[in-house]
C-alpha cells in the first residue's frame, strides 16, 4: 500500500535524481495533500481507495478539475460529504466560469466547509482555481494569491498561461465590514441614549 501523508507547510521528500531519470518521472509516494489557506486543500488525483479515505478524513467537499472521471469516486462519497466535477484541459482559461467556481468554493469555506481541489497532478489546474479562491477569500491581488499557492504547494502553477493571467488581476475591492448583531444592538442603544439626553437638554 502506498504511504499516505498529509503535508502542511512543508515539501515532498527528496527523490534520487537517477531514480527519477530511470522511470521518466518523479515516483509517486502516496497522495500528498497541501493546505493552501485554512479550509482550502490541494492535491493530485486520488487514485487508490486508501487515497480517498485520507481525502474524506480531511475534507468535507471535493472539487475535481482534472484527472480521470471514475464512477467509483462518486459511488463512495460518504454521507454528509460532497463531490463536484468541472473538467478543463491543462492550460485552458475560462475567466468568468473560473471566477464563479472560485466564488462558490470561497462561499463553502466561509460556511465552515473544508474543500479539496484536485486535478491530475495537483500543480496547475487545481493551483489556478485555488489562487482565484484565495483572492476571493482575502481580496488580495492575483499575484499575491499565486505566490501563496506556490509557497504552500511547491512546483504549482508552472503553466505560464495561468501565472500571466493571475498576475494581471488587481486586488478585489475592500469588503464592506458589517457590525455583528451585538455590535448593532449596542450602537442602537447608544443612539437611543444620545437622543434621550438631547431631548432632556
Amino acid at each position: 500500500m502506498a504511504e499516505q501523508r498529509y503535508v502542511k507547510k512543508t515539501t515532498p521528500p527528496q527523490v534520487d535524481n537517477e531514480v527519477a531519470k530511470t522511470v521518466g518521472k518523479m515516483p509517486k509516494a502516496g497522495l500528498w495533500i497541501y493546505e493552501i489557506v485554512p479550509g482550502l486543500l490541494q492535491s493530485g488525483e486520488p487514485e487508490a481507495r486508501e487515497d480517498w479515505s485520507l481525502v474524506w478524513q480531511l475534507a468535507s467537499t471535493v472539487v475535481s478539475v482534472g484527472g480521470d472521471q471514475n464512477p467509483e469516486d462518486i459511488k463512495h462519497v460518504p454521507a454528509g460529504r460532497a463531490y463536484y466535477r468541472w473538467y478543463f484541459e491543462d492550460g485552458e482559461i475560462f475567466p468568468e466560469r473560473a471566477k464563479c467556481l472560485a466564488s462558490f468554493i470561497a462561499d463553502l469555506i466561509d460556511t465552515g466547509e473544508v474543500v479539496l481541489v484536485h486535478c491530475a497532478a495537483g500543480h496547475n489546474r487545481s493551483g489556478f482555481i485555488n489562487a482565484l479562491t484565495v483572492r476571493e477569500l482575502t481580496g488580495c491581488s492575483g499575484l499575491a494569491a499565486r505566490i501563496q499557492v506556490q509557497t504552500m504547494r511547491p512546483n504549482a502553477l508552472y503553466q505560464s498561461a495561468y501565472a500571466v493571467y493571475l498576475d494581471d488581476l488587481p486586488p478585489l475591492e475592500e469588503p464592506i465590514s458589517l457590525p455583528s448583531v451585538t455590535e448593532a444592538n449596542s450602537l442602537l442603544l447608544e443612539g437611543m441614549r444620545n437622543a434621550d439626553s438631547t431631548d432632556q437638554a
